[in-house]
């Protein structure tokens, strides 16, 4: 038995959506003097005949176990049974009463098929026949039936389900079959099905047996068929915006012309209570409290800081058998998945090195889930090449890995600056193919992490575009000196941020107390490292006063101390070693000025008038 037979439902608390429609239809024999010619409407698949048979259940006085009374339920496809002779051959049976039930019902399905003489007929039984005569009727184009035959009949019309609809109900058929179907696949065949239960189950049967590769493969191919099909007719009003990224990724290239676009704008536009109706599954959350699926997220930090050992453990705790429930600082690791680093930095060995003296803890011979780490470095070794972001091929080449790998749910780009090879920092324009390619994956359920360079006052490097899609902003600000890794993290943005999340925490690499070839981070009191924040401020107080460029008011005001303390510092500057006893700037000064002062002339500049 297909799928479609073994779940179709038998009573109204069975079927998912159309709610309104059912409760219409539950409350139809409520009335002792009810409507005995009944219409539904609707396109192919949504559930007209299961209505019918639900309500002829009602009719017949059954239970939902007792066998269905075919004698007294006489189903005509109008299709192939369309002509006078038909109806005629039905006015004869009329007169026979019920064998099983106390009333006889007589469904034409297809009913717009009939000829116009038939129909003619039909009306002439619909106002004069037997009380125990039921007439139902089902069609997907009820424009082709007379208007007379329409206003005799209680009329219900069924609307194909959205997304959400299908998904609920497609889980509810695996988990009776007792299988697993990943959820994106759930909402491909949704997109197939086109809003009809039937197709999406009929689709679902296709996959369902299979392993969880065979699955990916069968509806990747589906879409493909379904958008190349699309493209062929873009006038199609079941076109959908939320398609667009897919159809970009077949090997058909749309041609995204004002009507599609039109069409696409009419399906998707929503009333307010629309959408407040809406159910939405519930995102995956992967790190508490600012890593779902499909969040975009920026992590920068001045080099030398412990970006790198700290977006590492994040992954490893992501991955590692050991790593879900593990905290780092205020993060938490809820549910465990696949990684994938594009690192355009540093070389392979270096990142096996750093992966070695974090990892040990979290468990590193069985990960629970796959990390993929691809450098910049192995690819000019092998391929001659680099990866490269602005580039457009590249950028599909990765879309077309994450969607052959489902179980890759992060997505870390390590660093901006290198995988953007001469691209101008400060133009928007340069970016905006990327962007838009980084919400796109959000259609994927991939969660990215870029990770970035902060310019030399702290904060990320770059035109202000590049964060205003961005869910989150975290800056790394370091507390010590080179050689130690201690850094303040704190929240620029955080979109949609709940009640206590988003707080600031210090985080310190320490020996680990089981292995000192391992590495740790141990959360400080934030109070208790004001003393290190102390030491950044004194160094970046210094290294301005070396600059020359400003009055010490200035720099009090843009520094927000006082005036005394920038005084002591100014005479501090020669017994430090940074000035010379002619005030002239030391190589240590130099060095201080660049790790710690204005990052151009220009900012320099701007940096005047704000203070």
């Amino acid at each position: 038995m297909s799928l479609y037979n073994k779940y179709r439902p038998v009573s109204f608390d069975e079927i998912v959506g159309n709610n309104d429609t059912v409760q219409m239809v539950k409350e139809h024999l409520i009335n002792k003097n009810h409507n005995h010619s009944i219409l539904f409407t609707g396109e192919s698949g949504t559930g007209k005949t299961t209505m019918a048979r639900i309500l002829a259940r009602k009719i017949f006085g059954i239970s939902n176990d007792e066998e269905f009374p075919l004698f007294d339920w006489e189903k005509i496809n109008a299709g192939d049974h369309r002509g006078i002779d038909t109806i005629r051959k039905i006015s004869s049976l009329m007169n026979y009463r019920p064998r099983q039930a106390e009333y006889k019902i007589f469904f034409f399905d297809e009913c717009h098929a009939c000829t116009r003489e038939a129909q003619d007929a039909l009306l002439t039984y619909m106002e004069d026949h037997p009380n125990y005569v039921y007439f139902m009727f089902a069609t997907t184009e009820p424009d082709k039936l007379k208007e007379a035959l329409v206003n005799r009949c209680a009329h219900y019309e069924l609307d194909l389900l959205d997304e959400n609809e299908i998904i609920i109900l497609l889980k509810g058929i695996i988990s009776k079959e007792n299988t697993v179907v990943e959820t994106h696949l759930l909402q491909d065949i949704s997109t197939l099905s086109k809003g009809s239960p039937r197709k999406a189950i009929n689709f679902l049967e296709d996959i369902i047996f299979k392993s969880s590769e065979k699955q990916e493969e069968i509806i990747r191919k589906r879409l493909s068929s379904h958008f190349k099909f699309l493209n062929k007719n873009e006038g199609s009003k079941t076109v959908m915006a939320s398609n667009c990224q897919s159809i970009n990724n077949t090997n058909s290239k749309p041609v995204f012309t004002k009507e599609f676009y039109l069409n696409a704008i009419e399906t998707l536009t929503c009333t307010s209570t629309e959408l407040l109706k809406k159910e939405f599954p519930p995102k995956q959350k992967f790190m508490s409290p600012f890593l779902s699926e499909g969040s975009l997220v920026m992590i920068y930090a001045p080099a030398g800081a412990g970006k790198t050992m700290f977006i590492e453990s994040i992954v490893l705790a992501l991955t590692r058998t050991n790593g879900k429930g593990i905290t780092i600082g205020k993060l938490v690791v809820e549910e465990q998945c696949g990684v994938m680093i594009l690192d355009g930095e540093m070389d392979t060995q270096d990142i096996q090195g750093r992966v070695k003296s974090i990892s040990g803890p979290m468990g590193d011979e069985n990960p629970n889930f796959p990390l993929e780490i691809l450098t910049s470095d192995e690819m000019s070794i092998t391929f001659k090449t680099r990866m490269n972001l602005a580039s457009e091929e590249f950028r599909k080449a990765v879309t077309e890995r994450l969607e052959k790998h489902p179980f890759i749910k992060v997505l870390i780009l390590d660093n901006l600056s290198s995988l953007m090879p001469g691209i101008s920092e400060n133009s928007m324009e340069s970016y905006a193919e990327v962007n838009q390619w980084l919400l796109s994956l959000r259609s994927l359920k991939v969660a990215v992490i870029i990770i970035h360079h902060s310019n030399k006052n702290g904060g990320f490097r770059g035109h202000s575009s590049r964060i205003d899609n961005l869910d989150v902003v975290i800056g790394l600000k370091s507390l010590k000196g080179a050689d130690d890794l201690c850094f303040e993290v704190g929240y620029q943005k955080f979109r949609g941020a709940k009640k206590g999340e988003g707080q600031k925490f210090v985080l310190e690499a320490v020996e680990h107390e089981d292995n000192h070839k391992w590495l740790a981070w141990k959360e400080l009191d934030v109070e208790s490292s004001e003393g290190v924040d102390r030491d950044v401020k004194a160094k970046q107080i210094m290294a301005y006063l070396l600059t020359k460029t400003m009055t010490q008011d200035q720099i009090r005001k843009l520094l927000k101390t006082n005036q005394s303390t920038v005084s002591n510092y100014n005479k501090q500057l020669t017994e430090r070693g940074y000035l010379t006893n002619e005030r002239e700037v030391t190589e240590a000064g130099q060095k201080l000025i660049q790790e710690f002062g204005p990052e151009t002339e220009v900012e320099k500049e701007g940096l005047i008038a704000i203070a």
